[in-house]
């Protein structure tokens, strides 16, 4: 259950964009007037205060040296240094950089060339059989031909139990931070020299997302507390909530490659029509009381989106996607802009101004 409420949460608070309707004021800009706002929300005396409780935040040394390894997929491609940083045989569990052209009978085959880097996991059973047991052995700058056959129970019918020969590049064996000396640390971040001074930058680096995380999670899901709704919410505003939420789901899903289905019960446990049904419908009503509130609060702490910071955020996203400001925008699609950074703006103002606390370590917190 636990679980599912932090999802609920998670998602709700993704969801800050609603398009017009038909409460929008003359410039065609969604923004509760006082009087229709008064009608769904009335904020509470205490509205302004938001003390909040955080669980104490814990780095551990696996917590680092996963960062670090991140780091280093992120670098080392424009680093020569870190390239040729583990110099001996490949041996099964390490991550090689290769290019290869899979060939039949000659002729290269569809799927069977990438000459992109493509990183590989010797052992993990991503290519066919002998592929990657064949670059056991092999050194960086090594190009070995392999000769090997499709299985016969292989997806495409054109190579199912066919023989089939790749020529592979070894670039080289992707290193781990065990691997980093304090001579390469500046190629990992700039106006570092040792491994430890990096370290201790990391660390904080995790601590201080982890802060921020914790502090924003808690303070989004005290907001309901600081007013009261009506008991209906506006409709227009839940069918647009609702819509974004189910197209955030297949957003998602098709990002890691599964159906929507599959994407629901993975993540929320759910079938398909229960989380239309129930579960979608939750996370609908939680944005728009959020979005109820934060106008309410942006009314009282003069924290709405001025036309200049519109313009300019409208222009960012202008040169971003190549686009003209006065073309490339609906009037529904800049009402969710100007919404998603009202939103933001209310919720780092609150942040900035919280009182935060961070609850002792338990016993049992201690111990583990």
């Amino acid at each position: 259950m636990k679980k599912k409420i932090l999802a609920i949460l998670l998602a709700a608070v993704m969801v800050f964009s609603f398009t017009a309707c038909d409460k929008a004021q003359d410039d065609g800009v969604f923004v509760l007037s006082e009087d229709s706002l008064d009608e769904y929300v009335t904020l509470t005396e205490d509205y302004d205060v938001f003390n909040v409780e955080i669980d104490p935040i814990e780095i551990t040394e696996d917590d680092i040296n996963t960062e670090l390894n991140y780091l280093i997929m992120d670098m080392v491609g424009g680093s020569e240094k870190l390239q040729k940083l583990v110099n001996r045989q490949v041996v099964s569990g390490d991550t090689v950089v290769i290019d290869y052209v899979g060939t039949k009978d000659g002729v290269a085959f569809e799927g069977g060339t990438s000459t992109s880097s493509t990183n590989l996991t010797i052992g993990s059973g991503k290519f066919i059989p002998g592929f990657e047991d064949g670059l056991i052995g092999t050194k960086p700058g090594d190009v070995v031909t392999l000769d090997l056959t499709f299985p016969e129970d292989y997806s495409s019918e054109e190579l199912a139990g066919q023989a089939v020969q790749f020529e592979v590049t070894v670039h080289y064996i992707l290193p781990t931070f065990a691997d980093v000396t304090d001579d390469v640390v500046a190629d990992l971040y700039e106006g570092f020299t040792t491994v430890s001074d990096l370290r201790k930058k990391v660390s904080q680096d995790i601590y201080d997302t982890t802060y921020d995380s914790s502090v924003e999670y808690a303070v989004v899901a005290l907001m309901e507390e600081k007013c009261t709704y009506s008991e209906t919410l506006p409709e227009e505003l839940r069918q647009v909530a609702y819509d974004n939420v189910m197209q955030n789901i297949a957003t998602y899903a098709s990002y890691y490659g599964m159906d929507t289905e599959t994407y629901i019960y993975l993540s929320y446990y759910q079938d398909l029509e229960t989380f239309q049904n129930e579960t979608a419908w939750e996370i609908a009503d939680y944005s728009v009381k959020n979005l109820l509130f934060c106008q309410a609060y942006a009314n009282e702490k003069d924290l709405n989106v001025t036309e200049a910071e519109l313009d300019e955020q409208l222009e960012s996203y202008a040169s971003y996607y190549g686009i003209s400001v006065e073309d490339g925008f609906t009037d529904a699609e800049i009402d969710a802009i100007k919404n998603t950074m009202m939103n933001l703006k209310v919720v780092d103002y609150i942040i900035e101004n919280a009182s935060v606390t961070i609850k002792e370590a338990s016993e049992e917190t201690e111990t583990e």
